[in-house]
């Protein structure tokens, strides 16, 4: 008996460190590879959550300047609006010129031009003729510089008669983008 005893002594740590071993080898050793794997699959999937959510706060920023960016699309699109049409830059110029008491004696547009180099924009050139005092004229002239329309004026000559009338006589293009 006692040598049954010292076997059971002797082959019940062995089966102990055998079934050890094999749930080590069979359970825990892969569950651990698994672990590990989600572990880094969390790690790159919150720096994903992190890239988006900057990415999300810079929408949002954006998406508070649309009524901003509408606004200045609308006056861009005053100004060079699409078309020829002389209609809006007349009753602008009309208007400019009652509203700073100058007399608009003529406006003559000319054919309408490319700029070189201008990537679709097109002018037309209004010869003007106007009259007043100094005042008037400063005052005409520096509301035309605040028109919605795109007007540069090129040229611009001025007389006065003995009265102290001036008359001025200039040359301006205005834009509009082809489209």
């Amino acid at each position: 008996m006692n040598l049954s005893v010292r076997r059971i002594a002797v082959i019940a740590p062995a089966v102990a460190v055998a079934l050890l071993l094999i749930w080590y080898v069979a359970l825990f050793r892969t569950e651990r590879s698994d672990l590990n794997h989600a572990r880094a699959q969390r790690a790159t999937v919150e720096q994903q959550v992190s890239s988006l959510q900057s990415q999300f706060a810079s929408l949002q920023a954006l998406e508070k300047q649309v009524p901003a960016d509408k606004t200045r699309l609308a006056a861009l699109e005053t100004a060079l609006p699409t078309n020829a049409d002389l209609t809006d830059v007349l009753n602008q110029l009309h208007a400019l010129a009652t509203a700073s008491g100058v007399q608009l004696t003529s406006v003559n547009p000319s054919a309408q031009t490319s700029p070189t180099g201008s990537g679709g924009l097109q002018e037309v050139t209004l010869s003007m003729s106007a009259g007043g005092t100094y005042a008037q004229m400063t005052a005409f002239l520096n509301q035309l510089a605040s028109m919605p329309r795109a007007l540069v004026v090129n040229s611009l000559s001025v007389s006065s008669d003995p009265s102290g009338q001036l008359s001025a006589s200039m040359s301006a293009q205005v834009f509009y983008a082809a489209g």
